[in-house]
């Protein structure tokens, strides 16, 4: 019995000497194989297309897919369009179709960016181009194969989402901020630029700033905007947005556009400047911007050169927005508040003016145009009225018949027809807040200056004024 199993051990053992060292390689070797991937292979990319064209590669990653393709024979050729896993790039993943313009003998890499594809997903993919040849000149359709199993990029591009104002937001102030949230995957730096009705927004190029503001549009205007962010490697567009300004000033006939907030003239493109140390924008205001420039009643104010021509020999209105700050209006004309004139210096004169003076008693608005020193006629306010208060002030005048308005806060005050319109102007420029010596400068806030070439409507008057009524 002792003998049958010592016969058994040994059978076994000679056979673990005999195979096992078969067993322990096989092993081994399936090890190997599985650390390299065989019982998981990949698909090897492919790409696929008929003549005229060639595809030399496909590469699909976790932010797209690459096309390598090129032609000979045509004319022009425009991808339009990438399906991505039986999706289209452009209308259902919302992608971008980038470098889709092929050239004729020339290998370009056109992508469809701005998707998420998973990584080590398998991705079939067909390209759509539409081209002519230069033989027979008509538009051809063509598509292509490409499939692979998409990896992780060495580098992704920036994602951009919009915030602000909101897509088709139709009531956006005249001097909006737009602002962006941006992201980039590989924690690089951005820098941004934005982009109104196609153009570049100067002030708003090579930006680090999430933010952007606007000065100066049109009331009652549409407007697209879009942001591309750029990590020095990559770029990525946002979504285009749009939006409407606010209604208000009209913009027919509007020749000259101040707004409280820069030194120019953003209609004319006329440059102020700047007289007595006068800051501007460095104040509050009820314009839509709430910014508005603060005049010290000493020295202060704003010369657009070549401007005084818009008061000549034609019809004109002016529109300002004004706020007194403190002191009187007594000692007659002589210590007038001047908020416009054309006027260098001296009282009267062969100009136009429009000023706030104490007469008589009376605390009056006066308009001067061509030596005609127009008093109109009703305005007397106390001093609290005037002081820190913001008023709209409007003169029409139509100079070839002689007469002109005034409105106060939306409503007519006076009117005069005594204006002579034979008279030259003296061209001392439009000058914002004063004439050039005390006292007759403005001691206050001033904002929203405008002139048109024709007379405004009292309808239009009363619009305007109830945008900051």
């Amino acid at each position: 019995m002792m003998m049958l199993k010592r016969g058994k051990a040994q059978g076994a053992m000679e056979f673990l000497m005999t195979y096992g060292w078969a067993i322990l390689v096989v092993i081994i070797i399936l090890s190997a194989l599985y650390f390299l991937g065989v019982f998981s292979p990949k698909t090897v990319s492919a790409c696929n297309i008929q003549a005229p064209f060639v595809c030399n590669d496909f590469i699909a990653t976790d932010i797209g897919v690459t096309y390598s393709v090129g032609a000979k024979g045509i004319n022009s050729a425009t991808v339009t369009d990438m399906l991505i896993n039986g999706q289209s790039c452009v209308n259902e993943l919302n992608g971008i179709i980038i470098n889709g313009n092929l050239n004729p003998n020339q290998i370009i890499q056109v992508s469809c960016r701005g998707i998420n594809l998973n990584t080590k997903e398998k991705v079939s993919a067909e390209i759509v181009i539409d081209y002519d040849t230069k033989a027979g000149g008509l538009m051809h359709t063509i598509k292509g194969s490409g499939s692979g199993i998409s990896e992780f990029a060495t580098s992704h591009p920036p994602t951009i989402q919009l915030s602000s104002p909101s897509d088709d937001n139709q009531e956006v102030s005249v001097t909006p901020i737009l602002s962006w949230e941006g992201n980039d995957l590989d924690d690089d730096e951005l820098v941004y630029f934005v982009y109104l009705n196609g153009e570049i927004v100067d002030n708003c190029q090579s930006i680090p700033d999430q933010n952007c503001q606007l000065d100066s549009l049109w009331y009652g205007t549409d407007y697209n905007w879009y942001v591309i962010a750029d990590d020095g490697d990559n770029q990525g567009q946002s979504e285009i947005w749009n939006f409407r300004t606010i209604p208000g000033i009209s913009p027919t006939g509007l020749i000259f556009g101040w707004n409280g907030r820069i030194s120019g003239d953003y209609i004319g493109e006329l440059t102020g400047s700047l007289v007595g140390g006068v800051t501007i924008g460095g104040t509050d205001s009820i314009a839509s911007d709430n910014i508005a420039t603060d005049f010290d009643g000493t020295d202060d104010l704003i010369v657009f050169n070549g401007a005084s021509g818009y008061f000549a020999n034609t019809s004109y209105s002016i529109s300002i927005l004004a706020r007194y700050d403190s002191g009187s209006f007594s000692g007659n004309p002589t210590t007038e508040k001047m908020l416009a004139s054309t006027n260098e210096g001296g009282a009267g004169g062969n100009s136009f003016q429009l000023n706030v003076d104490s007469y008589s008693g009376r605390n009056r608005v006066r308009f001067s145009h061509a030596g005609a020193n127009i008093e109109m006629n009703g305005v007397n306010k106390q001093m609290s009225f005037w002081t820190n208060q913001w008023h709209h002030f409007v003169i029409t005048a139509d100079v070839g018949a002689g007469s002109a308005k005034l409105y106060v806060d939306g409503v007519q005050e006076g009117s005069d027809n005594s204006i002579q319109p034979s008279i030259h102007l003296l061209n001392g420029g439009l000058r914002i807040g004063g004439r050039s010596t005390t006292p007759s400068v403005w001691n206050g806030a001033l904002d929203e200056i405008f002139v048109w070439d024709r007379i405004l409507s009292s309808s239009e008057v009363s619009d305007i004024y109830n945008l900051y009524a």
